[in-house]
């Protein structure tokens, strides 16, 4: 029996993404639970399994093309069926409901009844031009999203004036937030819909991008390359945007005496790799010292509206992975009922999916605070960006051996500059300070974090 390949639900409000990769051609066999194809969402990639087995007899939508939730986008039929365009196709159905209604038959008039001559018909009364309603069906502008329909009502925003780069005009999620973000993106009514999207056009690379003949990149008569962004890297570049645009970003630095701390591994990494297969790093000791230190102030555990705090009971902490196609943040859910072994194998399970491309929606949603590591690279102090609706960010950077004072003595200790970024909307500046000491506290004793705190 035929079955439509349909897109499926790709997670909370994302009712897009581009349809990356197709692993089987036309006339293959699919078994069951294949992975049929690939679909790239805003934030990460998904492989869409194969819904029975059978025949991929029809292909309808090509890759490199923005596809819809729910959207028609290929044919599966057994191996004793044949296509058949007129049955199967997806145009079919929209050319059957598009077919005007056959006129009936003029009625018969009777041989003894004269014909008469047909009146004028009069003109039309002319009807009072109105704007679209954002939930009135029509062009493509007026066909919203439920996600979008959302936002455009919670923020109140005027949707005659919102660019729409889907098809006819039809207005994104993204379109919604690059308006919000950019006050010079506006559309002017009665303007021609804006041009798609450009993650439907191949992306380039410096290694495919096309040039003249025996002209290398980088040089005098080629000064220039001009990639085409990809959806991932669009969705960072927004939401940095928007955090920058919406939060009140302060930020607090602190140092920290990490001498306790690196002892503390340095004595235990070997013996927890051997048992747990797995290396120490510090950062299960920064998410651990950062959930004692958000029970006791937890409105650097929470997210503001214009009208309410939301605080939240639940400790799902992020931490930022750097990918080929870009940053991700996968969290770490109830982090705080998990203990430091656990920590550490979940961290490098979803570091390991984050490179492969392999996150879930579940993976990626759902942080309540979220932490950045710069120091693996060297750098001695940074600025984060709140990962908004989150109200604050930690960085924590790289471990240094500096002379400091001890007891009125010049010592040698391991120390690190600790960040703390906030949302000055919601949280004082001494709030954020005694939360970055509790921090500060809790990893000078870092033996205490072995326990389930």
């Amino acid at each position: 029996m035929a079955m439509n390949i349909i897109v499926p639900q790709l997670g909370e409000s994302v009712v897009e993404g581009v349809l990356g990769k197709w692993h089987f051609k036309e006339g293959d066999r699919v078994e069951r639970d294949d992975t049929l194809l690939e679909i790239e969402t805003d934030k990460i990639n998904l492989d869409i399994p194969c819904p029975k087995a059978g025949i991929l007899a029809k292909i309808f939508v090509p890759e490199g093309t923005t596809v819809e939730v729910e959207q028609v986008i290929g044919l599966l039929l057994n191996e004793d069926e044949e296509y058949d365009e007129a049955k199967h196709g997806v145009g079919a159905k929209k050319a059957a409901a598009e077919k005007p209604a056959e006129k009936p038959a003029p009625a018969k008039t009777p041989a003894s009844e004269p014909m008469k001559a047909p009146e004028p018909a009069k003109a039309p009364a002319p009807v009072a031009a109105s704007a679209p309603s954002p939930a009135s069906g029509g062009d493509g502008r007026n066909r919203l999203s439920p996600a979008v329909r959302r936002m455009i009502e919670q923020h109140k925003l005027n949707v005659e004036e919102i660019p729409g780069t889907g098809e006819g005009g039809r207005i994104r999620k993204i379109d919604v937030e690059r308006f919000m973000d950019d006050p010079s993106y506006r559309r002017t009514p009665g303007a021609a819909p804006a041009s798609p999207a450009a993650a439907a056009a191949p992306a380039l690379s410096a290694e495919t991008m096309p040039r003249p003949a025996g002209i290398a990149a980088g040089t005098a008569d080629f000064p220039e390359e001009r990639i085409v962004l990809t959806p991932i890297r669009k969705t960072i570049a927004h939401a940095m945007q928007r955090s920058k645009n919406t939060a009140a970003h302060t930020l607090d630095v602190g140092e920290l005496d990490c001498t306790n701390l690196v002892k503390f591994r340095n004595e235990w990494k070997e013996r927890f790799a051997e048992e747990h297969g797995v290396n120490l790093t510090f950062m299960p000791f920064f998410i651990k010292a950062s959930v004692a230190a958000l029970k006791k102030f937890p409105f650097v555990n929470a997210s503001i509206t214009d009208d309410e705090v939301v605080v939240k009971h639940y400790y799902n902490v992020g931490f930022a992975v750097d990918t080929e196609a870009g940053l991700v943040v996968p969290n770490i859910k109830h982090a705080d009922k998990k203990s430091i072994v656990q920590v550490a194998k979940e961290m490098n399970a979803l570091a390991e999916k984050a490179r492969d491309r392999k996150l879930t929606m579940d993976d990626i949603t759902g942080g309540t605070f979220t932490i950045t590591n710069a120091g693996g690279v060297g750098v001695l102090l940074s600025s984060p960006v709140i990962n908004y609706p989150e109200v604050a960010i930690l960085g924590v950077h790289a471990i240094e051996k500096r002379p400091v004072v001890r007891n009125g003595e010049i010592t040698i200790r391991d120390m690190m500059y600790l960040a703390v970024q906030f949302d000055h909307r919601l949280i004082d500046g001494v709030y954020a300070i005694k939360f970055r000491n509790e921090i500060h506290r809790l990893l000078t004793e870092p033996e205490l974090l072995f326990f389930n705190i």
